[in-house]
């Protein structure tokens, strides 16, 4: 069973790919305790949905070691060009600022 310990705060920004990736180190990063459901429930926030059931974004904080690894869902670049679109798969890949809020 592999472990990471860190104490750096992650923002893991990135398509349903990262998405799937940024789950994935989720769970390598964890506290010790944190292999069944409900404990994951608690430690492991969805902070928002992109559509029902799909994460849009995430964090778990503190991880093992004390940092923070966050993950933000955006099919297209985090530049002024895209801010107010629409979100992932809503038809733009853009961003607001009141997503980047919700991490906070």
């Amino acid at each position: 069973e592999g472990h990471v310990s860190t104490n750096l705060k992650l923002l893991l920004i990135g398509d349903s790919v990262m998405v799937q990736l940024a789950q994935a180190f989720d769970e390598i990063i964890m506290g010790s305790g944190h292999t069944d459901n409900a404990n994951e429930m608690q430690t492991r926030r969805v902070v928002w949905e992109a559509w029902r059931g799909h994460d849009g974004g995430t964090v778990v904080a503190p991880t093992r070691g004390g940092g923070v690894s966050a993950m933000w869902r955006m099919t297209a670049l985090l530049s002024r060009s895209r801010e107010g679109k629409p979100p992932a798969n809503s038809g733009g890949g853009g961003w607001s600022d009141k997503e980047i809020d919700g991490f906070l």
